[in-house]
């Protein structure tokens, strides 16, 4: 490859194909998280379950046709309803969690919580197996964990009734831990040979772990809600999970298993969501990314160094993806922007040319900002691939399996539910 080729390259990432759309169905009702993605009829294509905001639940096929539908709904008190909108009592605001449990035996349960506290397992034929009723609304994707070691999992949950609850697989009640805040996160189960804990964040700031019977083990205070997943991940590679915590004060936590601080970040807007983290550069160690209220995403070190970040148009709420969604061996990052596009972005940035030597133009880069600079006269920065404008704002995005490929699932405020993926 010639240097002009190989610098075009670089600067470029060096991809090609384009995003397109293969299938778009609409549900009638604002979608308001990602949709859950998994083979729950064991036939080698993934199935997506969806939420809406009226209450109804949709399976698709992998080609976008409707498999089954089903109306979830509770009665809700009269002083609980005054303070809840009509047409939002049902709402799902969790990313319904499609999973596979053992007690003698492998099945499918698709778990979906709502706003007005109902928590109900179903078949993965769609048919209600049983509910739970928790006194307040049910925002996070619920947890399934063996968190006891008895080879049986649990499904634990938050509220806004300011509980967490821990139930077996046929939804009866095990315990229930009362915070000082109203939980709208997910919990995380943190789970080494020496220590097993749950994590959790609530809407005072507050990082909390339980024992596996629900003792308090520790606390960590941060300066705003939390309403992002812990993520539990072993960033150095030296078998030490560690914690990492958004906040809506700005700043990426990472604790250790202990809840003392290691290391924080601040961005320049509120983080929504959760970080995802993954080793894109087969390093042992593993980078993070995630979206800010600032409409940037960021790619850090696990040392806490920026890497890049990359500027869309709006804030970028939606969880990020990272995946190889082209088949080359290399992976992307995926956002989702209030904007109404999809970002598919280089995952180890680009290294820029800020000039030549001996040549006095300038190479610029487009929607990119960064502060790390590797070496003169360049730097490292954020790079999009390929963009996609949908005609609604993002409200998720989840990864979808099937045929070998990988392809993108857009959940979108005004209740379209688009696959989007590349095509060379």
């Amino acid at each position: 490859m010639g240097f002009f080729s190989e610098l075009v390259s670089k600067i470029g990432g060096g991809k090609t194909g384009t995003i397109t759309q293969s299938w778009e169905f609409d549900t009638k009702s604002s979608l308001l998280s990602s949709a859950a993605c998994a083979d729950i009829d064991y036939d080698g294509k993934e199935e997506i379950i969806v939420g809406t905001k009226d209450g109804q639940i949709y399976c698709l096929a992998h080609d976008g046709s409707l498999r089954w539908m089903q109306k979830l709904e509770a009665a809700v008190g009269a002083m609980e309803a005054m303070f809840l909108e009509k047409e939002a009592l049902n709402s799902i605001y969790a990313v319904p969690l499609a999973t596979e449990f053992i007690n003698g035996g492998k099945r499918f349960l698709i778990i979906i919580a709502a706003e007005n506290g109902l928590v109900s397992a179903l078949s993965n034929e769609g048919k209600v197996l049983w509910q739970f009723k928790a006194k307040g609304a049910v925002r996070g994707q619920p947890l399934v964990a063996d968190i006891d070691n008895n080879k049986k999992q649990e499904i634990i949950f938050g509220s806004r009734d300011k509980f967490l609850y821990v139930l077996n697989q046929e939804g009866g009640l095990l315990w229930q831990y009362e915070a000082e805040s109203p939980l709208e996160g997910s919990p995380a189960f943190y789970a080494t040979k020496d220590k097993t804990q749950l994590i959790f964040g609530t809407n005072d700031g507050f990082i909390t772990s339980l024992t596996p019977e629900g003792k308090a083990n520790w606390k960590y205070k941060t300066g705003g809600r939390i309403g992002a997943k812990p993520i539990i991940a072993d960033i150095f590679g030296n078998n030490k999970p560690l914690i990492l915590v958004c906040s809506e004060d700005t700043f990426l936590y990472v604790l250790d298993e202990n809840g003392n601080l290691v290391w924080k970040f601040q961005a320049q807007g509120r983080l929504y969501t959760q970080a995802t983290v993954t080793d894109v550069d087969d390093d042992k160690e593993m980078e993070i990314f995630f979206g800010s209220g600032d409409d940037k995403v960021y790619a850090l070190s696990p040392n806490s160094q920026k890497m890049w970040t990359y500027e869309t148009n709006f804030w970028v709420v939606a969880p990020v993806l990272v995946a190889d969604i082209d088949n080359d061996n290399r992976p992307e990052v995926i956002a989702g922007s209030y904007d109404k596009s999809v970002y598919v972005l280089d995952a180890l940035g680009t290294f820029s040319l800020d000039y030549m030597p001996g040549i006095s133009a300038i190479a610029y880069q487009p929607g990119h900002t960064s502060e790390v600079v590797t070496q003169e006269p360049g730097k490292l920065v954020g790079t999009k691939l390929w963009q996609y404008h949908t005609d609604g704002v993002i409200t998720g995005l989840a990864l979808h399996k099937t045929d070998g490929k990988k392809n993108i699932i857009v959940s979108t405020k005004e209740g379209k539910l688009l696959c989007l993926t590349h095509t060379r």
